[in-house]
Parts: C-alpha cells; structure tokens; sequence
C-alpha cells in the first residue's frame, strides 16, 4: 500500500512512524497508536497533512495474516514498510534497533522519526525524533515487571528521552510524574492525549443494559482486581437479578493470576476473558451497566474514553491522572475502600439522575477526542521538531 503520487508531489516533510507495536492483538501503546494512523489517514485522504507524507513500519510476518488485511484495507494514504526484525526478539532486535533503524530512516528520507519510547534508538539518527512515554509505571509499580526487564527498559526509555527533540506522554499527569522521574526539561515535554474511533465507540442509551461490571484491565497486580471481589463479597439483590463481574484482559497465561483471585471470596457470578478487538469491546461497553477500573497506578486510562464515548456509567479509583481523563463524568473511590467501590457500582447500576449527568457530560468529553484531532495536534508537534 503506497500513498497516491499526487500526495506525494505535494508533500514537503516525510514522517516515519515505528508501528511494530500494532500486532493482531495490540497492547494499549499499539491501540492508541492504531488511532493516531487513522487520524493521519483521514487527514491525508481530505488534503488536510499540512504538506506531510507518512511511512509506518509494519512487522513484515504480520502483514500477511489476514487480521492485518481486515485491519488495514481502508489504510490508502499510509505508506508501509515491512520489515522482519521483532523488537521482542533479544538480541537480534535490539541489534536491528540500534545499528539499522537510524540507517534505514536516512534512506527513505525521513525528516521526523516517531516511536514509543522502548522503539526508539539509543543513539542519534540523523533526523528530528519524537517518542512517546506512556506512564512512570517502571518506577511507581515496579513490581508489575521481572527485574531484568524493568531494568533494560527504564534504561533504554532513559536513552531514547534523553536523545529526543520533544518527549510526548498522554497526560499531564503523566508528563509531570515521568518527566520529573527522567529529568526531562520542561520545554521539551508536550502532552497528546489518546482518541477515540467514532465509528466504533458510539452510544447506546442506558434502558435495558445489563446488570454487568465490566471491569478492562490486563492481569498485573496494580489493577487490583482484588478490591471488586472483595465488595462484592456479600449478596447483591437488584430488580432485574444479581451482577455480574466480568474481568476483560486476562490471557491464557495468566494462569497464575486467576488462582491467585479465586481465593478472594465473592458473592457475584464473575468469569476473566482475554481482550477483544475494538469493535467486539466496544459493544461489550454499551451493553454494560458500568465500567469499573479500581487501578493503583496509570498513565491515561483508555477504557476510560471508550466508556465515555459508549455512553457507559463510570466508577474509577481516586487517581489524579483518572481524574484529568474523565473529570465530572465518574465517580472516584480510592483504591482499597472496598466498601466504597460497592456502593458506587451498585449506584451506576441504578442508573438514577446523578449517574446519568455523569453519562451526559463524559459523551460530551468523547466527542472531543476523535482521531483527527489527536492527529493535527501530532502534526503540529512534528513540525516544530522539523
């Protein structure tokens, strides 16, 4: 797939995107930056990039699965590179990273270089680089990683800030918390908060929902599952039968997980499942009578949005990066008051006046956040780089 010449004569910058990260099953880094392309895209498409043409690197044994095809066959105005060098593949991608990728972005002209921050190269490339820090969670939740590799990646975010021209979080939160804990000056700091895809995250009214708390958030401990579980320890009667706990983002892997939350009593039927595609979670979230992320520690909070934008009711720990995400639109309770979190579920779910202020202000935050947003302000930032 190659951008049509047209766009190409036009453009005066070339921006080169490391996209090795959006697998079939994409983490939160691979979801946000999937929105970010398709921000550009539709910019790109209406003559709106500003003079930008755009490559992303795509890992060359995905691109021929079919979930990539599915994925990326409205993607005309994107230019993809496919390589083979897995950036999970130690030492051979660390190898590729270091040596081959400021080599490669010389060769097909790059100006701007953008990539998460554990993509990024250690040494200088040649071109103006941005690269992305999600969270601090390597140094607030350090227990969320094996040691060895908590060690190599705050080494390697370290390195790839330090040779950056401007250092992106999601959040304020997140820019005050990591920049200060990677002594980032503050005029090289900028905040690019997360997106939305409107024709997937759109609402649905609150009338006949189910009595289900949804609850999206993978298997590490900091999410503290264990706190839901222990509100919902005693039996619940609502009008339309008990709830049900539903725990989305629990791999095959998380075995140990699992046994680990099964010893906590509870009251509620309640069952894990892995994370699914966009538009299967986001039909979960309007079928849902709340979302639920009793979270110790985060960078942004992407449920969160998505919630927002599904017109789902929300109860969130008492966070300040939670907070500057959904504002007026949750409510908040602070990560182990297990008898606050059962109260304001079972609130959300009665779905009273309150509750539905709450809906009415987060759809209107959504709104707001929607791919081509996130990408002028992207543009904007990469040309101040340039």
């Amino acid at each position: 797939m190659h951008p049509p010449p047209s766009s190409n004569a036009r453009a005066r910058h070339h921006l080169l995107i490391d996209g090795r990260c959006l697998r079939a099953r994409p983490t939160g880094v691979g979801i946000a930056l999937w929105r970010l392309l398709l921000g550009l895209e539709g910019l790109l498409r209406e003559g709106k990039a500003e003079g930008w043409r755009v490559t992303v690197l795509r890992l060359a044994g995905e691109m021929a699965s079919p979930a990539f095809r599915r994925r990326w066959e409205g993607i005309t105005h994107l230019q993809i590179e496919g390589i083979t060098a897995d950036p999970e593949s130690h030492p051979a991608g660390d190898l590729w990273l270091a040596a081959r990728l400021p080599r490669l972005a010389r060769s097909l002209g790059a100006d701007v270089l953008y990539s998460p921050a554990f993509l990024s190269p250690p040494r200088a490339c040649g071109v103006a680089r941005l690269v992305m820090v999600h969270d601090d969670l390597l140094w607030s939740q350090p227990a969320s990683y094996p040691p060895a590799f908590r060690y190599y990646l705050r080494a390697g975010t370290r390195l790839a800030t330090r040779r950056a021209d401007a250092v992106l979080f999601p959040s304020r939160d997140a820019a005050r918390r990591a920049g200060a804990r990677l002594r980032i000056p503050k005029n090289r700091r900028a905040v690019l908060p997360h997106a939305v895809d409107p024709k997937v995250h759109f609402p649905a009214p609150l009338e006949g929902r189910e009595p289900t708390i949804l609850c999206i958030a993978n298997a590490e401990r900091r999410k503290n599952h264990e706190v839901l579980l222990r509100a919902l320890g005693d039996p619940v009667e609502l009008p339309g039968g008990g709830p049900e706990l539903i725990l989305a983002g629990f791999p095959e892997s998380a075995r140990d997980r699992l046994a680990e939350l099964r010893r906590t009593p509870c009251a509620v039927s309640w069952h894990t499942t892995h994370l699914p595609e966009d538009r299967e979670l986001a039909d979960a979230l309007r079928r849902a009578g709340v979302l639920v992320l009793p979270s110790r520690g985060e960078g942004f909070g992407l449920p969160v949005l998505e919630a927002m934008a599904c017109g789902t009711p929300l109860v969130l720990s008492d966070l300040p990066v939670l907070r500057e995400v959904a504002g007026e639109a949750a409510a908040y309770v602070a990560p182990e008051d297990a008898e606050g979190w059962r109260s304001e579920m079972l609130r959300a779910l009665e779905a009273g006046p309150e509750v539905r202020r709450r809906v009415a202000i987060g759809l209107e935050r959504a709104r707001r956040a929607t791919p081509e947003r996130l990408a002028r302000r992207f543009l904007r930032l990469c040309e101040r780089v340039v």
